[in-house]
């Protein structure tokens, strides 16, 4: 009897939970002053939080990205008020988005179809207590999660952000660029 041998292809239909993503905040140890000579959001958020290790974590297929609020979410604000606009809005298709902080360098691919979101990201610059994390995190370069949820975790940020800002003193009126985070996050009551 001759011997069958059966081949089967292995089938993964799009969108199917790979990996997984989860941005985690924690409150900054102590609130900043604010200086009378910010007219950006940046210059505000840095003003907002005194210490470089208060920040968030992004877990990106369980290896932790500190992403620090002082020095990285006032370089990155404005790409997170993008990434979020575009999460509420589009429900099919792709863009890119580049993280430009030299701490938190990298580029993403964000795929939407049916309600979730795939992010194929290349790792260029990211730094931790512990050393870089760039070969860990490219080796694991996709995630994958509801459309919804991964949106929801940005606008936390968007609002830690605004509850700093406004603690601190900063108002619409003094920031040339803090009206397009207050348009989105009008959008997430």
């Amino acid at each position: 009897m001759a011997k069958r041998e059966l081949c089967f292809e292995w089938y993964r239909p799009p969108f199917l939970p790979l990996a997984v993503v989860n941005l985690l905040l924690y409150p900054p140890t102590q609130p900043g002053a604010k200086e009378p000579e910010d007219t950006s959001l940046g210059e505000a958020l840095e003003s907002c939080f005194p210490y470089l290790l208060d920040g968030a974590r992004l877990h990106w297929n369980g290896v932790p990205v500190p992403l620090s609020y002082k020095y990285d979410l006032s370089i990155v604000v404005h790409n997170v008020v993008g990434l979020v606009r575009q999460l509420r809005t589009v429900t099919q298709g792709s863009f890119s988005i580049c993280w430009p902080s030299n701490t938190f360098h990298a580029s993403w691919l964000v795929e939407m179809a049916a309600g979730r979101v795939r992010v194929t990201a290349s790792w260029h610059s990211v730094s931790a207590q512990d050393g870089p994390l760039e070969e860990a995190l490219n080796a694991v370069p996709v995630v994958e999660a509801e459309q919804a949820a991964f949106m929801a975790q940005w606008v936390a940020l968007l609002r830690l952000a605004h509850q700093y800002l406004i603690a601190t003193g900063y108002t619409l009126e003094e920031l040339e660029d803090y009206g397009p985070l207050l348009a989105e996050l009008a959008h997430h009551r």
